[in-house]
């Protein structure tokens, strides 16, 4: 499980950052868009975390590193709106390659996912997933 200051930090700079459609955040209560239009979620799959220096100064220094997944529905059986969406995820790819903000440590995001999974009901979903690292310090007993 993501720690809580990447999900907040990642998700305020999504909030901050990208405006082209609505973010339905996690296990929300808001619908998808009634039009069909485009909607973005973000997902944090997985991390692991490394016990990295026992008992220093101000306790114990860990080091969190996972990836964080955006999954972009865009209308299904339209060539314009995917092309559309892969230019969004290229603007997100971009806000978060090779970037540090509030602790979180951005690496390089991967290509958006096209297979025989991309078909959800009425909509295409594409995928892609950031690398991360994050420090953070667990105070001394």
């Amino acid at each position: 499980m993501a720690h809580l200051s990447v999900v907040n930090a990642v998700a305020a700079r999504v909030a901050a950052n990208f405006t082209h459609c609505p973010i339905i955040g996690e296990n929300s209560n808001q619908d998808v868009p009634a039009d069909g239009s485009a909607f973005l979620q973000l997902q944090f799959p997985f991390s692991t975390t490394e016990w990295v220096e026992v008992e220093g100064p101000d306790g114990s220094i860990f080091r969190e590193e996972g990836a964080f997944r955006f999954v972009l529905a865009v209308p299904r059986y339209d060539a314009a709106a995917t092309a559309t969406g892969r230019q969004w995820l290229e603007e997100l790819a971009q806000l978060f390659t090779g970037v540090a903000f509030d602790g979180v440590q951005t690496f390089a995001p991967d290509s958006p996912v096209a297979d025989d999974n991309n078909d959800d009901a009425s909509y295409y979903r594409l995928s892609m997933a950031v690398a991360y690292q994050f420090h953070f310090v667990s105070a001394a007993n």
